[in-house]
Parts: C-alpha cells; sequence; structure tokens
C-alpha cells in the first residue's frame, strides 16, 4: 500500500482491488484499511470463505460486504470451492466474483494458508469451475489460472481467454526475480490469447 500511495504521488493512475487477509486481522480492519488507501473495491479472502462454507458459517458475509459498500468500495468474494459461489449467486448481493480455477486445498479447519500443507491442482476442477463461472450473474475475476507454475503460461492463457466472459478479468501473479520481464511477456501472450 505504501508503493500505491507513493506512486499516485508520482502521478500514477492504476486502481486496485484489496482482499480481507485473515494473517493481518479482522473484517473490519482489513476493510477500512482497504478503504484508507484508496482502494476500488474489496473482496473476502478465499480461504476464509471456504472456511466459512465447511463450518456452515456463510450467513457471517453478509455483513462484511456491507461493511465494503459503506467505505465506498465495490464488493466481492473470493473462493476456491465452486460451491460457494452457488450459494452467492442465490442468497449474496455482490458486485463481483473472484473465482479460483482450483480448489488446491481443502479450508475446512484453518481459513489460512499453511506452509508446508499439502495441495493438488486437478484438471477436473478446473473444468467445474470455468463450467459454473458460465452461468453467473456478476464479473468474475479468474485467479490461479496457472495452477502456481504448473500450467505455462501460453496453455493457461489460451484456456482463460476461451473461458471469460464480457467484463472478466484475470488475475496473474508474476515473479520477476528470475525473468525480470515476466510480466512484459505475460502481456504479450495473455493479449494474443484474446485476440485470437
Amino acid at each position: 500500500m505504501r508503493m500505491l500511495l507513493e506512486y499516485w504521488d508520482q502521478g500514477g493512475k492504476i486502481q486496485w482491488f484489496a482482499q480481507t487477509c485473515p494473517e493481518v486481522g479482522n473484517h473490519e480492519m482489513c476493510v477500512s484499511r482497504a478503504a484508507s488507501c484508496g482502494a476500488k473495491a474489496c473482496h473476502i479472502h478465499g480461504g476464509v470463505v471456504d472456511f466459512l462454507l465447511a463450518q456452515g458459517k456463510l450467513d457471517e458475509l453478509p455483513p462484511v460486504i456491507d461493511m465494503i459498500r459503506n467505505h465506498g468500495m465495490l464488493a466481492g468474494i473470493a473462493g476456491h470451492n465452486p460451491k460457494v459461489f452457488e450459494w452467492a449467486e442465490k442468497e449474496l448481493d455482490v458486485d463481483y466474483f473472484m473465482c479460483s480455477y482450483y480448489n488446491s486445498a481443502h479450508r475446512d479447519k484453518k481459513a489460512e494458508h499453511v506452509p508446508g500443507m499439502e495441495e493438488w491442482f486437478l484438471e477436473e476442477d478446473r473444468k467445474v469451475m470455468t463450467d459454473l463461472i458460465q452461468k453467473l450473474s456478476k464479473p468474475v475475476i479468474h485467479y490461479k489460472v496457472m495452477a502456481a507454475g504448473r500450467n505455462t503460461p501460453k496453455e493457461a492463457f489460451d484456456f482463460c481467454a476461451k473461458k471469460m466472459r464480457a467484463g472478466d478479468a484475470t488475475c496473474i501473479g508474476v515473479y520477476t526475480k528470475e525473468n525480470p520481464n515476466m510480466l512484459k511477456e505475460d502481456i504479450q501472450l495473455f493479449d494474443a490469447a484474446i485476440n485470437n
């Protein structure tokens, strides 16, 4: 957030979406910090939403969505489990969904990612989520499209481009330490996939 504030002070125009973070604090703290640092939107962390689903506590989400909107931001939820979005489509008024292509770890006992926890990236999970996305009524941010580096960028972007709808976006992680041109290369590959 400090980097964004400095960037804006220098005339930068990028806008950002925030995510709540269970490791940092409760929803109120996360939403308040996001709003005070200029986020245009905020979504509830996918691990938290998956955990609430597993615990039968999804009724905790509407007050957080209201809190986000009361701070003047668009409100959304993230998740890895397709059942989250099936429920939300019927029960929750949001502005967008953030859908992980892979349900890569069960969050039944803990919302946070635990270092060393078992993870899996199954093709059938990607198919279930992307089929569901086609039926959702709100814009979707597609994420974990590269399966934590298991899919090549070209394959992942080609697949994603076929599954995106008008108004959808994609969140792509980059790690430039070993390839300083990764962001530029990813943009070129994604642009080619979208325009095919």
